[in-house]
């Protein structure tokens, strides 16, 4: 299968919508939640879950593939993950600037940052803006048992049960649990795992579904297009306080349980996007975007660690400089992301090389016939 550039182009535009958002300012009153009550994060939960999907299976379904792809792909992860939060660690330490800033939030882990860094590794514990990738981690890990039930013709039921455990997550967090009956001092993550899961889920489900062939005609149906655009519309009018929302509402909203209505506006915004990507060819694009969304492991990483670094005087930038000034601003911290993903790209593709060369003839065929694959 081709690789979907649109698709890439939306998870760099996700990227970069999170970078502004972590980093504050006026911008990020642009960037938040724009078009009703889902956020940058549930959209790049859901596509992840949608790529590993589609990049996980292979023409014959085999439970080989599909099992080297998860593990292979969750030590990966692991990998990212365990570094970065030893470079955070390590900057923080390094900073009474930043123990300053970040103190509150951060506090356990200045007190005993060994310590801290061992419940990290077990998710029990993550810096600001790193929550994502310890879920990221968790779903990655299960998703090739998930996809062999979804082939052995169990799908439905498994989404069943995803939709059982989201209702258990508006009451329960198990992190959050864990965390107070064992009296650990310890950050929870943001995010309830019970309730995130089904927007990783709902994900995965419709990748695995296109890989199968599944022709998604629904979406090109009148009827569900238009509930879709009218709810859109009502919960847009809500989220900007153009209509009047009643504080016994609320919950309903939440966004660390991912509420009832704020998931009911996530699957109306889902079907509207069916319905108008499918007019974009699959290799239609925004360079930029695209080429950030292609990395968006490495790009994720390196913007944890920038608004690491300079969150404490972002928002005092459009205050001391003006609006002018913050704009050219965030346009050098998306210029130092991209150069630092280049840099990353060309030490990948530099050391491929090194090794090319040292391969046999034959090996070297294998290795440029797989490398097209990809690139496709």
């Amino acid at each position: 299968m081709r690789r979907d550039h649109r698709l890439d182009t939306i998870r760099g535009i996700l990227l970069i919508m999170m970078t502004i958002n972590h980093l504050g300012g006026p911008a990020s009153k642009l960037t938040f939640e724009p078009f009703g009550f889902v956020s940058a994060a549930a959209g790049f939960v859901l596509l992840s879950g949608y790529m590993f999907a589609v990049t996980g299976l292979d023409a014959s379904f085999s439970r080989l593939s599909v099992f080297g792809h998860g593990l292979l792909r969750t030590l990966k992860l692991y990998k990212y993950y365990v570094v970065l939060m030893i470079v955070v660690t390590l900057i923080e330490l390094s900073s009474p600037l930043l123990q300053g800033y970040w103190g509150k939030m951060h506090q356990q882990a200045f007190q005993d940052p060994w310590l801290h860094l061992a419940y990290g590794a077990v998710f029990l514990f993550n810096f600001a803006n790193m929550d994502i990738l310890s879920l990221y981690l968790v779903f990655t890990l299960l998703s090739p048992f998930l996809l062999i039930a979804f082939r052995a013709g169990h799908g439905k039921l498994v989404m069943a049960g995803s939709i059982a455990l989201w209702g258990v997550g508006q009451f329960f967090d198990p992190l959050a649990y864990i965390i107070a009956t064992n009296a650990l001092n310890a950050r929870v993550n943001f995010f309830n795992i019970f309730s995130w899961q089904l927007l990783w889920m709902v994900g995965l489900y419709f990748g695995y579904l296109r890989k199968a062939g599944v022709n998604f005609s629904w979406a090109q149906r009148p009827v569900p297009i238009s509930i879709a655009l009218i709810l859109v519309a009502f919960f847009l009018l809500i989220r900007h306080e153009w209509l009047p929302l009643s504080a016994d509402w609320l919950p309903l909203f939440e966004r660390r349980q991912l509420g009832t209505l704020r998931m009911l506006n996530i699957i109306s915004q889902i079907v509207l996007f069916c319905a108008i990507i499918r007019f974009f060819s699959i290799e239609w694009r925004i360079s930029w975007f695209s080429y950030l969304g292609r990395h968006s492991l490495q790009v994720f990483c390196l913007q944890v660690i920038m608004v690491l670094i300079l969150a404490p005087v972002s928002w005092r930038i459009p205050g001391m400089f003006g609006l002018a000034w913050y704009c050219v601003y965030l346009a050098v911290v998306c210029l130092m992301l991209t150069l630092g993903i280049m840099v990353y790209d060309h030490y990948g593709k530099y050391k491929k090389r090194v090794l090319h060369s040292l391969k046999s003839p034959k090996d070297r065929e294998l290795s440029a016939s797989s490398l097209k694959k990809e690139r496709t």
